[in-house]
């Protein structure tokens, strides 16, 4: 529950917690399960490393006692990260093997979980009808799910990844979509709503409606800078389009405050990272080289 509310503190404590008595138990399925569970925390509090350490002892247990759904659930977990880290090759084949698993087996929810991950991620690969091919299938899924924040999610990257493909006009339409239902009174997560509207923003930077951009991004900044980038899966291209809006919108100094404070973000996570690959490709992701170079003009500028 804590976790679902965006009580990341308390969900860590817990499942720590949790894992001890597992450990004492030795009960191998448990700490399998919990250890994922942690691993997810890790990873929207952005600690990756912590999250890739915690997901591979996870596959451990789960692989020593023979249990293949909660070994999917891992691999679908870590693909999610590797996929977030621009590890896009590791990230495709653990999340398809995960989802092959969710298909054989019936369990839509998470087929629906893979099939969003994996859209998203084959729309950064320009593998554009790919992506969207399996969004739609996401999203059609979870039309039969009565979780808002299950649908909302595949309907943000539905809205980027259309945005990319300057289909503002159904990239509007999706990411209200998403806003809708995260407005409803059963939806905890404010992190998550930031994000989305981001991407609204996002798309009105496409379009060129620059009031209706900068009053999206506006709040989402303050909130960056009030709450930190906990619960928020993709803080770089948030900093990215804030900077891009301020910029358009003739506010140089607030514009070059998004940058800067995308540039802290970026380079704090990436000295995080203790895997040398896994920290070249988070730093090559589209939006965060992007940061890196533009802070450099601005600084010999």
């Amino acid at each position: 529950v804590a976790h679902y509310q965006g009580d990341y503190e308390v969900a860590q404590y817990l499942f720590q917690e949790a894992i001890v008595l597992w450990r004492e138990m030795d009960d191998q399925a448990g700490l399998g399960s919990g250890l994922r569970n942690l691993g997810q925390i890790y990873y929207e509090l952005s600690q990756y490393s912590d999250a890739n350490l915690v997901y591979a002892e996870s596959l451990t247990f789960h692989r020593a006692i023979g249990d293949p759904a909660g070994e999917a659930m891992t691999q679908h977990y870590r693909g999610q990260l590797l996929r977030a880290l621009g590890d896009y090759g590791n990230a495709s084949m653990l999340l398809e093997e995960a989802l092959a698993y969710h298909q054989a087996n019936g369990d839509r929810r998470n087929e629906a979980h893979a099939l969003s991950h994996l859209g998203l991620l084959y729309s950064r690969l320009d593998m554009h009808d790919t992506g969207l091919d399996y969004l739609e299938r996401a999203i059609e899924i979870m039309k039969e799910m009565e979780s808002p924040w299950v649908q909302a999610k595949a309907l943000t990257y539905y809205g980027w990844a259309l945005g990319d493909l300057e289909r503002v006009n159904d990239g509007r339409i999706a990411l209200d979509g998403a806003l809708r239902l995260q407005h409803s009174a059963s939806f905890l997560r404010e992190a998550a709503k930031m994000e989305t509207l981001a991407h609204r923003g996002r798309i009105a930077l496409i379009r060129g409606d620059m009031t209706l951009a900068e009053a999206c991004l506006r709040p989402v900044l303050a909130y960056i800078r009030e709450h930190g980038t906990q619960g928020i899966e993709h803080p770089g291209i948030i900093f990215t389009t804030g900077y891009k809006t301020l910029t358009i919108c003739n506010r140089p100094e607030e514009a070059d405050q998004a940058m800067q404070e995308g540039y802290a973000f970026v380079t704090g996570q990436a000295k995080k990272i203790s895997d040398d690959q896994m920290r070249e490709s988070y730093l090559h992701i589209p939006e965060h080289a992007e940061i890196i170079v533009q802070v450099e003009i601005l600084a010999t500028g």
